[in-house]
């Protein structure tokens, strides 16, 4: 389901599992601020669909895109800062999966750069609870702005 397909009220759920859910949202974005991309892997699971623009990743090329980000960022770290909001969650189809919708800011600037950037995400993620945590098993995103979309390390 893509963020814009989204037309009716979700179904509620417990509160524990939004907390859980809003928790995981904030562990995968700080991992993701500070280049922790080897254990930002690990929320994924190995049958990932992430998809973009014009574009399609599975759980190899991930991991593949993470070891490279995590040897430019180890010479070169660039700040960037996610913030998510507007979460939205559903059950999906089977009760140990969710449909979260949110959005995602993003503010970054490269070493050198004396401006900071800004671009809007708009995510439809499938999350699959497992027996200690969640991961993501699809991701869905659409840039706000169609002008330039960061880099795949700077969305991760």
């Amino acid at each position: 389901m893509t963020p814009s397909r989204l037309q009716h009220r979700p179904l509620p759920i417990a509160a524990s599992v939004g907390y859980e859910i809003h928790e995981f949202l904030a562990w995968e974005a700080l991992l993701l601020d500070h280049h922790r991309y080897e254990e930002w892997t690990g929320l994924l699971t190995t049958d990932l669909v992430y998809l973009s623009p014009g574009k399609k990743w599975n759980h190899e090329v991930l991991v593949s895109a993470a070891r490279q980000a995590t040897r430019e960022h180890a010479s070169l770290a660039s700040h960037t800062r996610r913030l998510v909001s507007n979460v939205i969650i559903s059950p999906a189809d089977c009760s140990r999966e969710f449909t979260v919708n949110s959005y995602v800011l993003l503010m970054g600037a490269r070493p050198n750069e004396n401006e900071t950037k800004w671009a809007t995400v708009e995510r439809c993620d499938r999350l699959r609870r497992t027996a200690h945590a969640f991961q993501i098993s699809r991701r869905e995103i659409h840039f706000a702005q169609s002008a330039a979309e960061p880099r795949l390390p700077d969305i991760l």
